[in-house]
Formats: structure tokens, sequence, C-alpha cells
């Protein structure tokens, strides 16, 4: 944790106020990229200590940004020049990379209607679900049913990284792997191992409790894992801080090299949150998109009519290797490393700053990592979810640090579109309990007196996997409406590991001089003077590029690529 440390040294001052959300359950997140304005509790400075104060006058928060300074020389040590040999993932377009980028460069998208829990009494009910997930030749049978996905996903896109680079498990057995580490963060965890265990907990009493409910659940595993399968017994631990996780590992990652600390670093993000206890802990916060009746509309990035992310869900993971280290095997470098920050808003758990210094002082800190200029900087990967105050935030921060943007482009990677005719499936308890009135579990849960939010138990039932419900459940009990034109959408905030599956589109970009478009760009809200990228796919050489991660909690996160040049 020493990486992290050692860039947290704040550029910002603050009085003796803090924001604090409304204490009343989910209103306290209602803020949430100002959705919904509130009330406020404000923490005053008391002879006793803090105190609260409903007061809805808001007292100042002093901050001043650090002083400008010239941007130092880029690395030139090639012990510390840090490289990217490999690449890996798990995502709705498949474990692929080339498949990956050509399908965004196309504007094809996999969000899709959720089947994976009964959703159609949720106000949400569309995601990026990823379906017809195979772990084959990376995870035994055994273990492959028992993990939480979160895991299978980190797992799978580790050891393709891997092979990516070189590494299969012949070479890495000639290796000193203790000079081989692993960082792949997760900003949620094995959300379905923990909620599974509590069912059981509520159901069944604590002996029902499976012994690797905890194992499972806590956010360090993927890493723990993913070293265990290979051997690698360098720097190994996990960061979660929210959907800023992945740029967090890449960044304390590349520190461990520079220090020398290790030659070799997996890192990286992972996630499996499309579940009834993510999607619904989503909405209590007020955080997606809800337009359900026109999913093709509802990720539009800087557009008026923004109204909420999608979740998305999978693994982005890089091999991130010192330069000395990479020429001496004679590893294919597909790009550069060349710096990194991480900052804290200091403000609010789910709003961002306003005037967003948080974020411009992590980009300008990153620059300086990097030694990088900001006029050398011609390509940003931006956050962009979607939400009203976040992606207007994020704009201003960059102009601010960018003070001529008419070289830059600025796309999303949560936005892309797919032309297709899909069929609504809508389901209700009722007809859950009618189809499968005879089943134990359900005859366990009236016992209960538990009413099922959803059907995931009572499929667990039965012999086999399902993906689609229409395989199962008769025409009777189920209705489908054919929607009217395109369904357009996205590939979904992938939560923590959005920064893992957006440096690999930033690095794709680099080597193929192609940016994927921002979708659904009607109505651009007038502060958005950069080149989106609009709807349709540019040819740009990229000389420098920056990817931005921002994550509940405040935390920013920003890392530097370019094209390797020896």
């Amino acid at each position: 944790m020493a990486a992290i440390n050692r860039a947290c040294s704040s550029t910002l001052v603050f009085s003796n106020t803090r924001e604090l959300g409304n204490n009343g359950g989910a209103s306290s997140l209602i803020h949430y990229n100002g959705l919904r304005p509130i009330d406020t509790k404000r923490m005053s400075k008391s002879s006793s200590g803090y105190c609260c104060s409903t007061s809805r006058r808001s007292r100042p928060v002093k901050a001043m940004a650090s002083s400008t300074v010239s941007a130092p020389k880029r690395e030139t040590d090639p012990k510390k020049r840090v490289v990217i040999t490999g690449m890996g993932l798990v995502s709705v377009f498949g474990n692929d990379v080339d498949t990956f980028y050509e399908t965004l460069l196309s504007g094809k998208s996999g969000i899709s209607l959720i089947d994976r829990f009964d959703a159609s009494t949720f106000s949400v009910r569309f995601a990026g679900q990823i379906r017809d997930f195979s772990s084959k030749g990376y995870i035994d049978g055994k273990n492959d049913r028992r993990l939480d996905d979160c895991w299978r996903y980190c797992l799978v896109a580790g050891k393709r990284a891997l092979e990516d680079a070189s590494l299969g498990p012949e070479i890495l057995e000639t290796m000193d792997r203790t000079r081989i580490g692993v960082l792949v963060g997760t900003g949620m965890g094995g959300l379905t191992a923990f909620s599974s265990g509590v069912e059981s907990l509520i159901l069944k009493g604590y002996k029902k409790i499976t012994p690797f409910f905890i194992p499972y659940s806590i956010t360090n595993m993927g890493s723990a894992l993913l070293a265990i399968d290979t051997g690698l017994m360098g720097p190994n631990y996990s960061i979660s801080t929210a959907c800023a996780t992945a740029n967090y590992c890449f960044y304390a990652a590349a520190n461990h090299i520079r220090r020398g600390e290790a030659d070799i670093m997996v890192a990286g993000g992972t996630e499996a949150a499309v579940m009834a206890t993510g999607v619904g802990g989503f909405i209590a916060c007020r955080a997606l998109s809800q337009r359900n009746e026109e999913p093709e509309r509802a990720s539009r990035p800087w557009d008026k009519g923004r109204d909420g992310f999608v979740m998305g869900e999978g693994s982005g993971v890089l091999i991130m290797e010192s330069l000395e280290h990479a020429q001496k095997r004679g590893a294919n470098i597909i790009a550069e490393y060349l710096g990194g920050a991480i900052t804290c808003d200091a403000h609010h758990m789910t709003d961002p700053r306003k005037d967003g210094l948080g974020v411009s002082s992590c980009i300008s800190k990153s620059l300086e990592d990097a030694g990088v200029s900001p006029e050398e900087v011609n390509y940003v990967n931006a956050h962009a979810t979607s939400t009203l105050a976040g992606d207007l935030a994020e704009v201003n921060a960059i102009k601010m640090v960018f003070k001529d943007t008419s070289e830059i482009k600025m796309n999303g990677t949560k936005a892309s579109h797919l032309g297709f005719r899909l069929g609504h499936l809508q389901n209700t308890h009722h007809e859950i309990i009618h189809r499968f009135g005879s089943n134990p579990l359900q005859n366990e849960l009236r016992n209960k007196q538990v009413e099922p939010k959803s059907f995931e138990r009572v499929m667990r039932s039965f012999e086999r996997p399902f993906n689609n419900p229409l395989e199962f459940w008769p025409k009777s009990y189920c209705r489908l409406n054919d929607f009217n034109g395109n369904f357009v959408s996205m590939i979904g905030h992938g939560l923590g590991a959005a920064g893992g599956l957006e440096a690999i589109a930033v690095i794709k970009a680099i080597t193929t001089n192609w940016l994927h478009p921002t979708i659904n760009q009607d109505n651009l809200e007038e502060q958005v003077t950069i080149d989106t990228v609009p709807n349709v796919k540019k040819q740009h050489e990229v000389h420098v590029g920056i990817s931005n991660s921002f994550g509940f909690g405040g935390h920013n996160s920003v890392v530097v690529f370019a094209p390797f040049k020896p």
C-alpha cells in the first residue's frame, strides 16, 4: 500500500466543513450525480467536537490548487519504465481483446434485458449481463461450479493476459515468480456468494452456511486465487475504490515496478454485480437509467436527456512489466504506461464536486507523474457514465487542465450501439409460483413466510442450468412485446472492472489509430465543446491518451498511456 500512500499528499486545503448525506435511509444517497436534490446536513465544529446542523445554508469549502509546475522529462531508466506486454478481458462481447474492440468500433452493444433473476418488478430491467461465458481451459470444473462469477471473470481475464504476454505455465516455471505480483481489485467483491450466504442464514440457520461464504465474498480473493493458480509470489493484494478500482490497481502496480519490488505485475479489475442485490442497490441510490421502454436511448453521455448509467460486468487485466525485463525476455511490447495519479474529492459519498477540483488536480498530477505536458495529450477516455452532474463535472475539470482542446478527442467506452429487435420477457411472482408451486424450495419459502424476490434459488434446484427463461416456461406464462425500431445501448458500467476494460480500449486506440464512437449524441450540453466522437468511429493517431475513472467516496484516478518508443 506504500505505492498508494506515496501519492496521496493533498494539494487541497479545506475548512472544517464537511458535507454528509441526509441520514434517512436511501435518501442519503439521492445526491448521486444531482439526480434528486434534497436537504443536507452539515458538520460544524463545536467545543465538544463535531455536531450536526440541519441548516440548508452551505458554508463554503475552501480549496486551492497546487501551483503550476513544469512537467518533468519522461522516465528514461529501463528499470523504471513500465510497458504493457499483455491484455486479457471478459466482457459482454466475449473474451477476446480484438473482438471486443472491433465490436466497439462497429457501434454494437451487449446490453439486454436481465434474465439472471426476475427483474419484472424492478424499476430498471436491463443491464450489460454476460451470457454464454465459458471458463473452459482456465478453471477446473469443480472450482468453476463453486466460484462467484467475480472470481471466474478475474481468473479467465488474468490467465488470458498472461498468455497474451507469452507467460504461459511452462514459461512461468522457468522464471523467478517472487518477482511477479498480482493486483486485481473489485468494487463489490463476491456479491452473489455474499447474498447467498445471508440467504442461507435467514432461511436455514448458520449451520447451513457454506464454508466458502467468507473466502468467496472478500475482495482480495481475485488476486489470491490467480496467484495460487499460477504460482506468482510477488506483491499481492486488492484495492477497492468503487468504480475507480482498476486504475488504482494500475497506478499501484506500476509503482511496485518503479521501486524495484517486482519485474511484472498482473493488474486490473473485476466485477459481477448484475444480480438482484447489486441492481436493487443501485436503484436505491437512484443512479441508474430507467428508460425501460426505450433502452436504445438509455446511455447518452453529455446529452441533455441523460438520466443515469447502465450496469455492466466483466474483467479487464493488463500485464505491466519493466522495460528492461521485457526486452531481456524478448516480449512483444504493446504500449507504454507513462504514469498516473489518485486523489479524493473529500466532498460527498456519491456526489461529485461541482468545481471539479478533485478531478482536475488528479489529471494534472497524472501528467506530472508521466512527464507529459497538457499539450501532448490528444485523447481522453472519459469516465462519462451518463449522469447529470458527473458528466459535466468531468468535462469542466478536463477544460481546467487542457486550455486548448481543439486537438483532443474524448469518448466514453460505456456507450456504443447495436440495432436489433428483441422480445421483452415479463413474468410476475404469481406466474413463477404457479409454474414451480410443487418445488420443495418454494414450499420452504412459503413455510418460512418469505416472499420470493427472484427465482435464482428456484432455478438452482434444477439439475441443469439455464440462460433463457423461454427454454423452460410455456408461452402461457410469458408475455412477449416486440420493441419497435432498433435496440441501441452500450456495454454498461463495469464498476470495479470499468477502468480495466477502458484501459484496454485506450491501448487498442493507440495501436489501431481508431476511436470508437460515443452514441446518442442528440442534444449535447453547451459546456461540452470537445469532440466526443459522436455516433460514428473516427480515425485518430493517439500521441498520449489518458483514462479517467471515478468512484463513490470521491475516489479519482487517471492513468496515462502512449505508443511505445524505444
